[in-house]
């Protein structure tokens, strides 16, 4: 009697702890499948990774052009000012050109003066000659009142006139000639200080405008270093948040697979009823009966 006793106890026990083993792993497979409802869905975070990544390989598209047209613009840059450079050199050439043609004009126009001067006293000269031979041939003096040496003296001054009067037609012409091919110069040089004057103005208006270009290129190459800067922190901002979706994706995964591997588990040791329905394990647990040991 006490040997039947002891082996309806030990029975009861046994299946006590089975069917609180099924239980407790009922319970925990509820509580996992709960925690996959409540949690964050991954084919969610997936497709949020990936529009992220797709944003962050347009930002680094957007990075790349905007570094090339940094690049670009700084090109110009140093172009625009080796041009600027160039055009103040040639200007203050152009200056100083103009300064020597003015010295020049200002030594040929005191040759002009002089070369005016002497075809001045050579014409003034030249009348008084020419004067004095008309007087002689059309005022002579009368024969009757000229002492023989008078009319010697008449016919030598008329002689040593006429041979003078060829001489100073010759220099005479030759100073025109001079002063002809001065004024030439002349006129060659003042137009040449004009075309210079005139290169000048335009050497100027390039400068200005290469300056106002330069301006311009400086503004531009400050506005995209202010976009690549803004585009490089959206850039680190969608890294990050590309980061952390990562983690958050790799750990909603393990979660998922431990608490499948949770649910297979209490499947597998809930024991089998012929028509397999496992939830009579804690109505079967209730309707044991209590052993005679452990009555009131």
């Amino acid at each position: 009697m006490s040997e039947d006793r002891k082996s309806r106890t030990g029975s009861w026990r046994a299946r006590c702890g089975i069917a609180v083993a099924v239980l407790v792993l009922s319970l925990h497979a509820g509580r996992a499948e709960n925690t996959l409802d409540m949690a964050p869905d991954p084919d969610q975070s997936r497709a949020e990774y990936e529009r992220v990544s797709k944003e962050i390989t347009l930002s680094s598209e957007r990075l790349a052009k905007l570094s090339a047209d940094i690049a670009t613009i700084k090109k110009d840059h140093a172009s625009i000012t080796a041009a600027l450079i160039q055009s103040a050199m040639t200007e203050q050439k152009l200056g100083q050109d103009i300064e020597d043609i003015g010295a020049r004009l200002e030594g040929l126009k005191g040759q002009e003066q002089k070369i005016r001067a002497s075809l001045m006293a050579r014409r003034d000269v030249l009348a008084e000659v020419l004067g004095a031979l008309q007087r002689m041939g059309l005022n002579p003096p009368p024969a009757i009142l000229v002492k023989p040496e008078d009319a010697l003296s008449s016919v030598r001054s008329a002689i040593l006139l006429g041979a003078v009067v060829p001489e100073l037609r010759q220099q005479t012409d030759s100073l025109l000639a001079d002063l002809k091919e001065q004024t030439r110069i002349t006129a060659s040089i003042e137009a040449e200080r004009a075309r210079l004057t005139a290169a000048v103005g335009d050497q100027t208006a390039e400068k200005k405008r290469l300056g106002m270009l330069l301006e311009a290129k400086q503004k531009l190459e400050a506005d995209t270093q202010t976009q690549m800067a803004a585009e490089k922190q959206r850039s680190e901002a969608l890294a990050a948040k590309a980061g952390s979706l990562k983690e958050l994706i790799a750990s909603l995964e393990a979660q998922a697979d431990k608490s499948r591997k949770a649910a297979d588990a209490a499947k597998a040791a809930e024991p089998k009823t012929p028509d397999g329905d496992n939830t009579s394990a804690p109505a079967e647990l209730a309707s044991l009966p209590v052993p005679e040991s452990n009555q009131l």
